[in-house]
């Protein structure tokens, strides 16, 4: 028992308690929909070229904006940006339900949500990362944090691929989308209900983008 409580023990802390399950949640939704596109790309071209260029262009915010994001963080209030984030991950997700279930999806709009989303995730990453240390109030307990993310995302990786296989064998994509929209409100609700304070000092908040980065 006592084992199991050093394990979990940033969990005693209100903020990172309401933060992990919301993050838990959207990361098994958007693994779902990660696979849930390729499937609707290969299904609509047959082409693992076409598959493979919509991957590039979704990389592409991730390359050219993560560097700068970094800086946007450290000037922005992080709750509110932690809100901003999540209710435009569900916004992405709703919009690709709603076209995939109304049989209105194209090639075209999944590159354009695809860019938006990880435009967002390119934001989201340092965002996430550094709110951690303001969630865990004793800073011994920070790795202990940051290792429960970690096993968070590798969970992910695990549950969501084979979640969306069983999901687009039974009820197709379009439910994986919707799936991704029901996980994602949680976390927008729980964010919503944290409280930390995001202390910036006035050296951080004056500077330009470059000096930041």
């Amino acid at each position: 028992m006592n084992s199991l409580k050093t394990t979990f023990r940033s969990l005693k802390y209100r903020n990172f308690r309401l933060f992990f399950p919301g993050l838990v949640t959207s990361q098994v939704g958007i693994w779902i929909q990660n696979v849930a596109i390729s499937w609707v790309v290969y299904e609509m071209t047959k082409s693992p070229f076409m598959m493979g260029t919509i991957m590039f262009f979704n990389t592409i915010p991730l390359f050219l904006i993560t560097p700068f994001a970094g800086v946007i963080v450290d000037k922005t209030d992080r709750h509110n940006l932690l809100m901003f984030i999540q209710i435009c991950f569900a916004l992405q997700a709703f919009l690709m339900a709603v076209l995939a279930l109304s049989g209105y999806l194209k090639i075209w709009n999944i590159i354009v949500l695809g860019v938006f989303l990880n435009t967002v995730a390119a934001i989201d990453a340092p965002l996430r990362q550094s709110t951690y240390v303001l969630l865990v109030d004793d800073k011994k307990d920070l790795s202990n944090a940051i290792s429960l993310n970690s096993t968070c995302f590798n969970m992910a990786r695990l549950l969501g691929p084979a979640i969306a296989g069983v999901l687009l064998s039974a009820v197709g994509a379009g439910w994986c989308f919707a799936i991704n929209f029901l996980c994602i409100l949680p976390c927008v609700f729980l964010v919503w209900m944290m409280n930390f304070e995001d202390k910036k000092s006035e050296k951080i908040k004056n500077q330009s983008i470059i000096e930041g980065l």
